[in-house]
């Protein structure tokens, strides 16, 4: 048995609307005492048990005095529970203007009623930043700033940029799903610890003691994690192994980085040091193959850390060092004490640079201001709390209220880590008809389970299918009256597997030899429901109107200019309620871009564009159709999920 180590917390995720339920909340209370007691006999001592709420997409503001009741009951169980601490969030951030004001005060009046709860609006997500959404929530914090006499509030609000999913550290923290539960580790005086023993090794050296030994710590951690998903109805989604801080002089990341061997931080060396320390986390994980959420990265959490406060005090840090720290640190811009006359104007400058980074290095940021009332910069704060220190009011560039970009009636902006390579792909759809070309001979050689054929473990890739399979086929309903289209069939694989479901699907390819392939593989397992057409899905014509239509990876090979002419045609074969089903690996934080680029897996060069999930959604849309479902194909964690931008996602749309 080890030496015994912290959990700094346990994060369950619940449902509102599902907590007053007598079996969901046993089923809740069974969970965490299982998840606790399972941590405890392995020598853990859980500092926290925290609710993450299910994150709050409306589209209609509720009505607040059901809301609050509902927050109430949320409340009254955290507290029969020992939960300390829950945590809601509402997106922002392609919330319409008339609405934002409006759930920007019902996070207001949560925190003003309920001292256990925390709230985050996320206005930053994808490639999208909605200036409007960052102006409101920035007028709310000054609200928020004057619920107590010493600024404290803020503590329990934060606007995410970007975030990760199932994060366990509050307030950046948001959910999709009930019943998933992370873990936030507490490494950092671990870390410590073994950097004063091994301080005569080399740097290099005392860097792979700490990936082995942290390594170890953290696989433990994951193992209990996992077993406790084969015995509860509940996901394990990993842990996030940020090298947190705890108002603690003993505990400091800051110590860290001295033993290292930088000594002030903010000095020259202090970028390199803040990468090199998030590069060990990330060789970690993915070395011992840990299932990870959240941050993965050092925070620089101002007030709740001494050293850093304690540098803050010689006046080595300003609000732009923390901004340029950001883009390699964990946390982004967090729990930074302002003064208290900041504008809105000022506070939502901030958070736009911090934004800015987010979206254009595809990583979660989160932005803690804490302005405090009739102090002024260079005034000292006044805490006294168990988790919170005390330090120097940062000083602000001020800036006046001069900032027209958050007077622009057009306050969505859309940011994109390749613009440059937009059109280019216009220019290789010769190249990707040679690559098509190219897999289909190799099918017919080798027989592959798939046209890409991605996956290089046939155990994997039968896995991928099966997979694919019992989720689309459980997630549309299928009649034997359907009429359906296959647009981008390839070598029919989609159309063979619907084909039992239905009375007919007609099948549609530009690459003549995929076309080959699915006739003689439909010839030869007897499928009689099946027409295959040889054309490009732009230039497809029929009389036949589709009662489902099913677009599998097709989109990420036409430009934005081809994509707009096959939107334009859907409709034309369409009916009133025509189902579409939407295949497609989508960018995660942002567009993703590859033109004409070898891949080693498929040992060809390619090309594609990886558009994030709302510009897809907002295809649809646009021509008529509702979004009815929209998800990843595999769970977090899984080995199906090969790539750090892009995840494979299932979209259901209905015709309007």
């Amino acid at each position: 048995m080890s030496e015994k180590n912290n959990i700094r917390s346990i994060t369950y995720s619940v449902d509102i609307d599902k907590i007053l339920n007598k079996d969901y909340l046993d089923e809740i209370k069974h969970n965490l005492k299982s998840i606790k007691e399972a941590y405890e006999n392995e020598n853990y001592f859980v500092r926290t048990l925290r609710f993450n709420i299910v994150t709050q997409k409306f589209k209609k503001v509720p009505d607040q005095f059901i809301f609050i009741k509902k927050i109430l009951n949320i409340s009254d169980i955290c507290n029969q529970l020992d939960i300390r601490w829950f945590n809601i969030s509402f997106d922002l951030s392609n919330q319409a203007e008339k609405n934002i004001k409006s759930i920007c005060n019902l996070g207001y009046l949560v925190l003003k009623k309920f001292n256990n709860s925390f709230i985050n609006f996320i206005v930053a997500n994808n490639n999208t930043i909605n200036a409007k959404a960052i102006l409101y929530c920035s007028n709310t914090i000054l609200k928020v700033s004057k619920l107590s006499h010493n600024g404290f509030d803020n503590f329990r609000m934060g606007l995410s940029l970007n975030p990760a999913k199932n994060t366990p550290f509050f307030p950046f923290s948001y959910s999709l799903d009930d019943n998933k539960f992370s873990i936030a580790t507490e490494i950092s005086s671990i870390i410590e610890k073994k950097l004063e023993k091994i301080q005569n090794l080399s740097f290099d050296d005392k860097r792979k003691n700490i990936i082995n030994s942290i390594g170890r710590e953290v696989s433990r951690i994951d193992k209990i994690g996992n077993k406790l998903c084969s015995n509860l109805k509940a996901d394990y989604v990993g842990q996030d192994i940020s090298l947190a801080p705890y108002p603690d002089e003993d505990i400091s990341v800051i110590n860290i980085v001295k033993l290292f061997g930088i000594d002030n931080i903010g000095s020259n060396g202090s970028l390199f040091i803040t990468s090199f320390l998030t590069d060990l986390l990330k060789e970690i994980i993915l070395r011992y193959k840990i299932k990870s959420c959240g941050f993965n990265g050092i925070m620089y959490s101002m007030l709740e850390d001494k050293k850093l406060c304690d540098a803050n005090n010689k006046k080595l840090l300003t609000l732009d060092s923390l901004i340029m720290y950001s883009s390699l640190c964990g946390c982004g811009v967090d729990m930074v004490p302002v003064p208290g006359s900041i504008l809105e104007e000022e506070i939502s400058s901030i958070v736009l640079d911090v934004a800015a980074l987010s979206i254009k290095l595809n990583k979660p940021l989160g932005v803690r201001l804490l302005p405090i009332p009739n102090s002024d910069a260079n005034e000292f704060t006044e805490f006294d709390m168990d988790f919170l220190t005390n330090t120097r009011i940062m000083n602000i560039k001020n800036i006046g209220c001069d900032n027209r970009v958050f007077k622009e009636s057009n306050f969505k902006y859309y940011l994109n880590q390749n613009l440059g390579n937009l059109n280019d792909i216009d220019k290789m759809q010769d190249n990707i008809k040679n690559f098509w070309n190219k897999r289909a001979e190799k099918y017919i050689k080798e027989q592959t389970l798939s046209a890409t054929n991605l996956e290089e473990d046939v155990k994997l890739q039968k896995m991928k299918v099966d997979l694919e399979q019992d989720k689309i086929l459980s997630s549309i309903k299928l009649t034997k009256k359907d009429i359906c289209l296959d647009l981008g069939c390839g070598f029919g694989a989609w159309s063979e597997i619907l084909s039992p479901f239905v009375k007919k699907i007609i099948g549609v390819d530009y690459i003549s030899k995929m076309i080959e392939i699915a006739e003689k593989n439909m010839k030869l397992r007897k499928i009689k429901n099946i027409d295959y057409f040889c054309s490009d899905a732009i230039s497809f014509k029929t009389q036949e109107k589709f009662d489902f239509i099913f677009i599998s990876g097709l989109l990420l090979y036409l430009s934005n200019k081809d994509i707009k002419k096959l939107v334009s045609q859907i409709p034309k074969y369409s009916k009133k309620d025509t189902r579409l089903v939407l295949r497609e690996p989508t960018g995660i934080k942002g567009q993703y871009t590859i033109i004409d680029k070898f891949s080693k897996s498929l040992n060809e060069s390619y090309s594609a564009i990886y558009r994030t999930r709302q510009d897809l959604i907002s295809i649809f849309e646009e021509m008529g159709f509702s979004l009815d479902m929209d998800d990843d194909m595999f769970i977090d964690g899984s080995p199906l999920n090969k790539w750090e931008e892009t995840k494979l996602r299932l979209y259901l749309f209905t015709k309007k």
